[in-house]
């Protein structure tokens, strides 16, 4: 198991963060990380994550990685989660409708409900159905009826 650091970096004032280059993966399957997350209103912060991600063979894995945060501007706790793609993943615990930050990996694509069986779609203010892509977003509370609304999300590849 290899040991790996992903520096991700504020952009601006909104405190969006870029695309996050691939985690490492060894030859069981295993990625380990620390993750030190850079933010214009923030300090460094030290955020260790364990994941197990196993490849499906082809040209995507079997899972899409999602970057989530209980709090805006990726502040801890955060989890990195592999969801099955095109599967609905509920939100269990202290994290159902409690995050306020959300990312989906690079070629992912992700919708949010509010329930835990992905079937009531949340929407932003604008009435659009909230759905994400790379870098997600970062600050819940800038988005009307998003932040701590999350229950469960569904995962695909954009490409």
């Amino acid at each position: 198991m290899r040991i790996s650091e992903v520096i991700f970096l504020g952009l601006s004032a909104l405190n969006t963060v870029p695309a996050s280059p691939a985690l490492p993966v060894d030859h069981e399957g295993e990625v380990t990380t620390t993750i030190h997350l850079i933010s214009t209103s923030t300090n460094v912060v030290t955020i260790p994550a364990v994941a197990t991600h196993t490849a499906a063979g082809g040209s995507h894995d079997s899972t899409c990685g999602v970057y989530v945060c209980i709090n805006r501007f990726w502040e801890e706790p955060c989890q990195h989660l592999f969801p099955k793609t095109g599967e609905c993943f509920a939100f269990m615990g202290w994290w159902n409708q409690s995050l306020s930050a959300l990312g989906p990996d690079p070629d992912c694509f992700c919708a949010f409900y509010s329930d835990d069986k992905c079937s009531n779609h949340i929407k932003f203010a604008n009435g659009t159905t909230v759905t994400l892509r790379t870098p997600g977003i970062d600050d819940g509370l800038a988005y009307e009826g998003v932040n701590d609304s999350v229950g469960s999300m569904r995962c695909v590849y954009d490409s």
